[in-house]
């Protein structure tokens, strides 16, 4: 990716001024302007795309990269026909490899609106933990507040702590204040990953009730859970000044 100031001298608007997807053309966030980072990279419909975050709003996004087409996924296996209605991108939730599951979260948040119900639902009721976690993850992108709900509920219920880990991510996406309360709860949960994910969310949602019990969770075990936590109070003092 070209830097700031390279793409700024082709372009003397500022960065404010361009509509979203000039502002992502340049490396920048859509939403906020601040330069993305780079995530990872996924094949989409036989082409490879890289998946970016913004650091300072968490806006999340695919755009294109220029390179040649995969025969093989990342199991080696042969690539077969990519799934293109909801229920098929749902069930890719599952699949066995990584690129495939990353490919069907991006694919069913693109579809947005449509897809919130049927996510939902395999979130409350699926039986694979790994279809339930992709279902928090894209719920989170697409950041409904229809969604919150069933994210707390699995924040709170959930047997699997990946999947409790990602709702309280998605729900730190999302960024209602129905959900300070359950992440609050789960910076007790036994799990470090759900600790450290409640502490993150809790940092996105920026309330000032939460510092409390942030800083009694920089005392935490985990190096993680106090290094987030500390983020997540760094965050909330900077909204406040």
């Amino acid at each position: 990716m070209e830097t700031f100031d390279k793409l700024f001298r082709k372009r003397p608007t500022s960065p404010e001024e361009l509509d979203p997807t000039q502002r992502f053309d340049m490396g920048l966030c859509p939403a906020c302007c601040a330069e993305l980072r780079w995530i990872n990279q996924l094949w989409s419909s036989g082409e490879k795309v890289t998946r970016y975050t913004c650091p300072k709003c968490g806006w999340t996004g695919i755009g294109p990269t220029k390179r040649g087409k995969p025969t093989h996924d990342s199991l080696g296996r042969p690539l077969k026909k990519q799934p293109t209605t909801i229920e098929s991108l749902v069930q890719a939730l599952g699949d066995e490899s990584l690129i495939a599951q990353g490919d069907a979260v991006d694919r069913l948040v693109l579809i947005g609106d449509e897809a919130i119900d049927p996510l939902i639902q395999v979130l409350k009721e699926n039986e694979n933990a790994s279809v339930r976690e992709g279902a928090a993850e894209a719920l989170g992108l697409i950041r409904d507040a229809r969604a919150v709900e069933s994210l707390i509920q699995a924040l709170n219920n959930d047997e699997n702590a990946s999947v409790r880990d990602r709702a309280a991510e998605a729900l730190g996406n999302i960024r209602d204040d129905r959900a300070v309360g359950p992440l609050l709860q789960a910076l007790k949960d036994e799990a470090n990953g759900v600790r450290s994910g409640a502490a993150f969310a809790l940092g996105k949602i920026g309330d000032e009730s939460v510092v409390g019990p942030l800083t009694e969770a920089l005392k935490d075990e985990d190096e993680w859970v106090r290094e987030l936590a500390k983020e997540a109070l760094e965050k909330i003092k900077a909204k406040e000044s």
